[in-house]
């Protein structure tokens, strides 16, 4: 047994190197008798890469006045399914990302979540809050709130912005924030890694914003011009200066496939129920109370199995919300 061993340690030292040492001849003469597939197997193959998968995912992005929430489907499965942010927020849950922006203490713009921690010990009413209602007020004198408005410029003031960094400059700057997040977050679960993702953004907007021809067209051009600062923040990273980018793409014309839409809240609202198990025949009220403001749909579904057959009776959008209590 023991001369069995010594032989297969002879044997495996040879064969991977480790046995006598040998003169630059005697290596250079097996180099000279190698086979052509030995020589053929040390030569680098092409390297061939395989063609990623092509996934389409829908994107729900419910833009709220206090915080926005995402869920998103991919289209040829069944189900939706919800983001969750992982901020570890107390006043937030979640899957919901604060509405709000501020100027950190090195004069630079933050959003989301780390603007709403860089808030948390600083007054309520601190920082940049509520845009989107003063953009709607900006552009239809109902949804006007005097309070919001004058905290908006007050803010700007003091933190060395001039009256060209407007409300709706900062929230094309928040949703391309939001579009960014959602994309890194779905883009990195692991059904996801290894594919070629083609996704859409569906951004909700008040009934009365899309009758109203003035709001919705200002609405739309926040989106596009979103949807212009994401696309670049995506490939230049977090080097990028939010403020500067927002000048400069502006009035700058995009030339890709557009991938953001509008879609009425009062639509989105009454869609869930639609599809519910619980959904019943009748006359339906859905009341959306918000922040900034309320949405109330008013609709009759005629067969709960069919849902060709929901009529839409009347739907608003009022501009008062939760804010009025909280203030108090």
């Amino acid at each position: 047994m023991t001369k069995l061993l010594r032989g297969f340690s002879k044997w495996f030292k040879k064969a991977i190197g480790l046995g006598e040492p040998r003169d630059e001849a005697s290596l250079a003469a097996e180099e000279e008798v190698k086979p052509p597939q030995a020589v053929l197997s040390e030569t680098k193959a092409p390297f061939i890469r395989k063609k990623k998968e092509k996934v389409n995912i829908q994107v729900g992005l419910d833009f709220g006045t206090s915080s926005t929430k995402i869920m998103y489907s991919q289209l040829g499965r069944r189900g939706t399914k919800i983001v969750k942010f992982g901020h570890s927020l107390s006043n937030y849950p979640s899957f919901c990302l604060p509405s709000v922006a501020a100027i950190n203490d090195k004069g630079r713009l933050i959003l989301g979540a780390e603007a709403a921690r860089y808030l948390q010990n600083k007054d309520w009413d601190d920082g940049f809050q509520r845009f989107k209602v003063i953009v709607a007020g900006n552009h239809d004198h109902n949804f006007h709130d005097p309070v919001s408005d004058e905290q908006f410029h007050h803010y700007r003031q003091t933190h060395g912005l001039d009256g060209t960094f407007t409300a709706e400059k900062l929230t094309a700057l928040y949703l391309a924030h939001v579009m960014k997040e959602t994309r890194n977050i779905i883009s990195n679960y692991p059904e996801y890694r290894d594919v070629d993702i083609d996704m859409a953004f569906n951004i909700c907007m008040p009934i009365d914003h899309i009758q109203n021809s003035t709001v919705k067209d200002e609405f739309e051009k926040i989106f596009l011009y979103a949807e212009k600062i994401e696309d670049v923040w995506s490939s230049q990273g977090n080097a990028l200066d939010l403020i500067g980018a927002s000048y400069d793409l502006e009035d700058k014309p995009y030339e890709k496939e557009r991938r953001v839409y509008s879609a009425p809240e009062a639509v989105a609202s009454f869609a869930s129920y639609l599809i519910s198990l619980r959904r019943q025949e009748g006359l339906h009220a859905v009341i959306d109370m918000g922040a900034g403001t309320t949405d109330i749909s008013i609709c009759n579904l005629k067969d709960p199995y069919d849902q060709s057959m929901s009529y839409w009776y009347s739907a608003r959008n009022i501009p008062y919300g939760t804010i009025g209590i909280e203030r108090l």
